[in-house]
């Protein structure tokens, strides 16, 4: 962010975020991955209004957090379920007494 060649810096500066106080990187990244934690939640809205697009991400509402939580349950449910049906097709193809799985 500090290299006046990095993509960060130009990202953030397209964003509206040209002048970051030291820490702000971190407080986001640590209020991003622990949602539930008011004191990373404190920490991060202390540079808020420093940048536009830190202001957007807390404004995000708990409809998008929650819908986005749905996704990845359902895609862990589709990996869990695609799972589930590999092992019983292997269970079944090694069914006692069952001469096709004695000649593989």
């Amino acid at each position: 962010r500090r290299n006046k060649r990095s993509a960060l810096r130009k990202a953030l500066s397209d964003k509206g975020c040209k002048n970051l106080e030291d820490g702000s990187m971190q407080a986001l990244i640590t209020a991003a991955s622990r949602p539930d934690d008011a004191a990373a939640s404190s920490r991060f809205a202390a540079y808020v209004e420093s940048c536009p697009w830190f202001r957007e991400l807390q404004e995000a509402t708990d409809t998008q957090r929650l819908e986005s939580l749905s996704e990845e349950i359902e895609e862990v449910d589709r990996a869990i379920g695609s799972t589930d049906a590999r092992v019983l097709r292997e269970e079944e193809d090694n069914v006692p007494g069952d001469e096709s799985a004695l000649s593989s």
